[in-house]
């Protein structure tokens, strides 16, 4: 086995995590600090997403909406999580018409708008975890184990409030 660059390891994963997650603040590293156009912010982008999906919610929706409301934002939406626009179009307008019930063809896109991570915590607490898993003296956890580890940690049920009985009894 070949040993891992560590400065490299996380550098990769802050930049990947920088490219996924909307974050609200700049990056120093990546920002250019010149004004106008070429000036690129984190949170430039965070608030033109959250303005685009706002035509998903009806709530927000103006009482007297015109015919083609949210179209161009509609399409953005479909483009950034690669949608197929004329396919989900038409049931955008059927939403628009009634919005008590949501279409087939939209609701990959109301998931996609709803799994949207707001931060990076969960990510952070999955490498906690993997740090208390992975200790000194555990080093020859296979990759394998350390992930079922890390997902029991994670999506487990509390030990506190587990009863073993019925597993006992399906075991025997």
């Amino acid at each position: 086995m070949s040993a891992i660059n560590n400065q490299q390891l996380l550098s990769s994963i802050i930049n990947n995590l920088e490219r996924r997650l909307l974050t609200t603040r700049s990056s120093n590293e990546n920002a250019r600090t010149t004004p106008g156009p070429d000036r690129y912010s984190h949170q430039d982008d965070y608030k033109t997403l959250l303005s685009k999906l706002k035509v998903l919610d009806s709530k927000s929706w103006p009482s007297n909406k015109s015919i083609g409301y949210g179209e161009p934002e509609f399409e953005k939406l479909c483009a950034r999580f690669r949608l197929n626009v004329t396919k989900t179009k038409n049931s955008y307008w059927d939403y628009l018409e009634n919005s008590f019930v949501v279409p087939k063809e939209l609701i990959p896109l109301m998931n996609y708008s709803s799994l949207i991570p707001c931060s990076s915590s969960e990510c952070e607490c999955g490498f906690s975890h993997m740090n208390i898993i992975v200790t000194p003296t555990r080093t020859r956890l296979s990759t394998s184990n350390v992930s079922s580890l890390k997902f029991i940690k994670l999506n487990g049920f509390n030990i506190r409030k587990w009863k073993p009985e019925p597993c006992v009894r399906t075991w025997l």
